[in-house]
């Protein structure tokens, strides 16, 4: 949490480099350690590369899930989810064309992603 924001709060990681993400009313920003060692800051809205993301799951006909409204503090996924991860070789490359480095910062994304849907 910010330092008098209940709103806010704050991600920080130090394994293989240094990730700090901290977001308030005013959105997320972050701290990214660059490969010469120096720090970036930068507010996720300030990013310039296009979000050319696409969903390749056909959800035609799929009536297998009854909606139902959720109760609070009800967990809608129950206590395990199984999610499947391919990087690819720009990703591999950007981890320093390491396996290992590269399944840290898989890691790093799911937690950061944890923590956003806790709060």
């Amino acid at each position: 949490m910010i330092h008098g924001d209940p709103n806010s709060f704050a991600i920080v990681r130090f394994q293989i480099w240094v990730q700090i993400l901290f977001a308030d009313k005013d959105g997320n920003r972050r701290i990214s350690e660059n490969a010469d060692g120096s720090y970036l800051l930068f507010k996720d809205l300030d990013i310039l590369v296009p979000k050319d993301i696409h969903c390749f799951v056909d959800e035609t006909n799929d009536s297998s899930h009854a909606e139902t409204a959720p109760r609070p503090n009800q967990r809608m996924t129950g206590n395990c989810v199984q999610v499947y991860v391919e990087c690819d070789y720009k990703s591999y490359q950007d981890n320093g064309s390491s396996v290992p480095n590269t399944e840290e910062w898989v890691a790093e994304l799911w937690n950061e992603v944890i923590t956003l849907y806790e709060k």
